[in-house]
């Protein structure tokens, strides 16, 4: 900053009341004390966003949820072909966002497992944001585990006509245990 920059707060009362948008017009007027001629700025063009308007609203986005057994872990028989990770609708969510989705493996000492990280990513279309959308894990993924977890979590991108700020969800960690009561992890390739 230069010494001779003015730096101005605009009150949230004024935000507000003008709201949000990709080119909201700023500009101010300067007087001297004693001096009632008035100097103006010209106007600029600002993006003002709100924490209100993301995707996620001021809560933020929920993780994703797994297919599960009922004691909350995913398994072979749950997901022979493959993981499905649901991405639930979420407050203003909007046609062409892009949703990344990143799952990341752990073995039983929390170790990362790099050869089952998984990421895919897909643009909204009307009935993903009615229906929310499901990515899968591929079962090869899953098998490289065996026995340990599992991470998911996704961002979301708005379209580039958006106001939106990008937001990131929780991640959702959850069990994983692949084996077969029979063979363990012997039927891994």
């Amino acid at each position: 900053m230069d010494q001779r920059d003015l730096v101005i707060a605009i009150p949230n009362s004024i935000l507000k009341a003008q709201g949000t948008g990709a080119q909201i017009p700023v500009r101010f007027a300067v007087t001297r004390f004693g001096n009632p001629n008035a100097s103006s700025s010209e106007s600029q063009y600002v993006v003002v966003r709100s924490k209100d308007e993301t995707p996620g609203g001021v809560e933020g986005l929920q993780g994703p949820s797994f297919n599960t057994t009922g004691q909350g872990v995913v398994g072979p028989i749950e997901n022979p072909d493959g993981a499905d990770v649901f991405v639930a609708p979420y407050l203003n969510i909007q046609k062409d966002q892009l949703v990344q989705f990143t799952f990341t493996a752990f073995d039983d000492n929390n170790t990362p497992i790099e050869e089952a990280h998984f990421q895919d990513a897909r643009e909204l279309d009307s009935p993903d944001v009615i229906n929310g959308y499901t990515f899968k894990v591929p079962a090869q993924n899953l098998k490289r585990i065996c026995k340990g977890y599992g991470e998911a979590s996704f961002k979301v991108i708005p379209g580039s006509d958006s106001n939106q700020s990008p937001a990131t969800s929780r991640i959702t960690r959850v069990r994983i245990n692949m084996s077969w009561p029979q063979t363990g992890c012997a039927w891994i390739a």
